[in-house]
């Protein structure tokens, strides 16, 4: 055994390396005792054999009191060694047997005082330290035993004065290494229980913790069962096979009796039964089986509280409702479908074990709960949009029906389009060749936005219709029908365009010309001889270069300059431009002509509503009103009110002599 290479040892001065206790030696107590021993038996034995070999010359090497010197060398090295082994119990024997021996030949053959004979046994009762508590009060007490009698019977006349004080010494000197061991044996029984206790309470906070943690692990376990059952359900599919598979996963996964799901009717008044497993869940959902929403039952409690209800033993519940189709149900929980405030329905778990379904599963269903709240919401989101979008593809394929009809209206384009190639030639295709060419040809639709508005067909031997040709046909029907779509599209497009065009040239001629008649006049022509600005029309208008009066594409006149063949490119240019800037200055005038008169007109009619607004009196509003229009149009006006007693004669009559007396109404 290498005892420089235990970890102590290297982590030791170089005192430590010679005590190091033996490495198998495991417990830290009795590694400090036999390192003591250790560090006590080899100075001794250092030392006594050094005095042993240096008092020879003068005592003699074998006198007795040098002999025993060194037996007691001897034996505290013997000690020395089984300190440094596994045996370091062993120890004990030769260091105090060998001090034992030492001491009693020094008090015997001694001359000294009877206080020098205190001197060994006083090292002897610290050594009894290293024995057991009752071992050294035994060893203790027999050593005080002997040295009294050697201290009273061998010491000489003139040591009989010390001997009370050495015999007080002595006993003082043992007492306190008696007491001294009995303190460190309380103070080490005292830590020892108090360890223990620590011990015993660390026990029960580990067992607690693994209690705690196998606790955790199935609430982990079930909160992973939870989230795979969630990741199951979450897949966007149709309500009915959402939740058959949910409630089934869910079933087997808990290790379940019975579960089930109820959903909340449109009137909130009912939970509706969607799905259950087994055949009862099949036999209950087909009968449209259904409970009130109140709290009559375990699942309409759930939903109305919006709160998880649990009966941990069904035969002890008063508010447990038992089914005949389930007759082995002993614990029930029924938590709510919540998306966000809303109760959506209910899922219902049952078992057949009692306490099976407690407060301590709740957490795990209640996150299963909202995992299938959601997924509940995406199936009707889903359905939802699919009906949508089932409505915008029929609304889109009707509207491409009516926008191709319109298109081929029989007026811009024939109602039917056909060709055909045959015999490197491109002709119109007729009805008969239609329908003689899909005896023995391969036929792709030509489709826009799911509505059928023709077919590609290409005849081909049997032995050349195979998948890949079919497919090569489908494709270009595609790209056809895709090309023939935008290309009605531009051709509607420019024909909208020339449509609006038209109507905004027609709409430009009627303002004009009813401007025109406004100021009473049907033209204006306007001519410059060089000296004045007249109305007539010059002679010269035959050979003048015509510069046009155009809005909104609508020639309304011109701006003529006589000897068009003299013009020059800056002249001409001028005369476009000065034509254009006439053109917009003149409907600029006349657009501020009519807003000013609608606002006339918005004025006077504010004018005389504010007038009339104050009055209740019928008679008196349609004087205030006929004043109010006479003063504004500066004229005669009348106003008249014909009762339905009247016949059509009188009123005619009335309205006649109305007009004749002046005025408009």
């Amino acid at each position: 055994m290498n005892a420089t290479s235990s970890p102590n040892a290297r982590r030791g001065g170089f005192y430590q390396r010679f005590i190091v206790a033996h490495p198998s030696i495991q417990s830290p107590h009795e590694r400090r005792a036999a390192e003591l021993i250790a560090a006590l038996s080899l100075p001794f034995a250092i030392l006594t054999f050094f005095a042993a070999t240096t008092s020879a010359p003068l005592y003699g090497l074998f006198s007795l009191l040098n002999f025993t010197t060194l037996v007691f060398s001897a034996a505290s090295f013997a000690a020395y060694l089984f300190s440094r082994s596994r045996a370091y119990r062993r120890a004990l024997a030769p260091l105090l047997g060998g001090f034992t021996l030492l001491a009693y030949v020094s008090a015997t053959f001694s001359s000294a005082s009877a206080l020098f004979i205190v001197i060994p046994f006083a090292v002897l009762f610290l050594l009894a330290n290293l024995l057991e508590l009752k071992a050294m009060l035994i060893f203790i007490a027999a050593n005080f035993a002997a040295a009294l009698v050697i201290i009273i019977t061998i010491a000489s006349p003139a040591q009989k004065s010390d001997d009370p004080i050495a015999i007080a010494g002595l006993f003082m000197i043992g007492l306190f290494a008696a007491l001294f061991a009995w303190y460190r044996t309380s103070i080490e029984r005292l830590r020892l229980e108090e360890a223990k206790r620590d011990h015993e309470e660390l026990q029960r906070s580990h067992d607690e913790l693994l209690h705690a943690q196998r606790d955790a692990i199935q609430r982990l376990s079930e909160l992973q069962v939870a989230a795979e059952v969630g990741r199951s359900v979450s897949q966007v599919r149709a309500l009915e096979v959402m939740l058959a598979e949910a409630v089934e996963l869910i079933r087997k996964q808990f290790d379940l009796y019975y579960v089930q799901v109820y959903l909340v009717n449109p009137a909130r008044t009912q939970l509706v039964l969607q799905a259950g497993t087994g055949s009862v869940g099949a036999e209950l959902a087909g009968r449209g089986y259904s409970l009130p929403l109140d709290s009559a039952s375990i699942n309409g409690r759930a939903a109305a509280d919006k709160k998880s209800v649990i009966i941990t033993d069904t035969a002890s519940s008063a508010s447990f409702r038992p089914n005949s189709l389930l007759p082995a149900t002993r614990s029930e929980i029924a938590v709510p479908l919540m998306l966000g405030e809303n109760v959506i329905g209910v899922l219902d778990m049952q078992s057949e074990r009692i306490g099976e379904l407690n407060e301590k599963e709740l957490p795990a269903f209640e996150t299963l709960a909202g995992q299938l709240a959601v997924a509940i919401q995406n199936a009707n989101l889903l359905a939802e949009s699919q009906q949508a979008r089932a409505e915008v593809e029929k609304q889109t394929a009707r509207l491409t029906r009516e926008n191709w009809m319109e298109y081929l209206d029989a007026i811009h384009k024939p109602e039917t389009i056909g060709f055909q190639f045959e015999k490197n030639q491109i002709v119109p295709l007729g009805q008969a060749q239609i329908e003689a060419a899909q005896e023995n040809a391969l036929a792709a639709p030509i489709s826009v936005a799911g509505e059928a508005l023709g077919s590609l067909v290409v005849e081909l031997e049997p032995e050349d219709q195979n998948p890949q040709n079919t497919e090569l046909i489908n494709a270009v029907a595609r790209q056809v029908s895709q090309q023939i779509e935008s290309l009605r599209l531009l051709e509607s497009a420019e024909r909208y365009r020339l449509e609006a065009e038209e109507a905004s040239r027609r709409l430009t001629r009627e303002d004009w010309s009813g401007y025109l008649k406004s100021t009473g006049q049907t033209s204006l022509r306007y001519h410059y001889d060089t000296q004045k600005v007249v109305s007539e029309s010059p002679a010269w208008l035959e050979n003048a270069e015509v510069f046009p009066i155009e809005i909104r594409g609508e020639k309304l006149g011109a701006l003529s300059v006589p000897g068009k063949e003299n013009l020059s490119d800056h002249e001409r240019n001028l005369m476009e431009s000065t034509a254009r800037r006439l053109s917009e200055h003149l409907e600029s005038l006349r657009l501020t002509e009519q807003t000013r008169e609608r606002a006339m007109r918005e004025q006077a009619l504010r004018q005389i509503t504010s007038a009339v607004r104050g009055s209740t009196d019928p008679s008196v509003i349609l004087r205030t009103a006929v004043r109010e229009l006479g003063e504004i149009l500066g004229r005669k006006a009348a106003v008249q009110l014909i009762t339905t007693k009247a016949d059509d004669t009188g009123g005619a009559a009335s309205a006649e002599s109305a007009n004749e007396t002046g005025g408009s109404q």
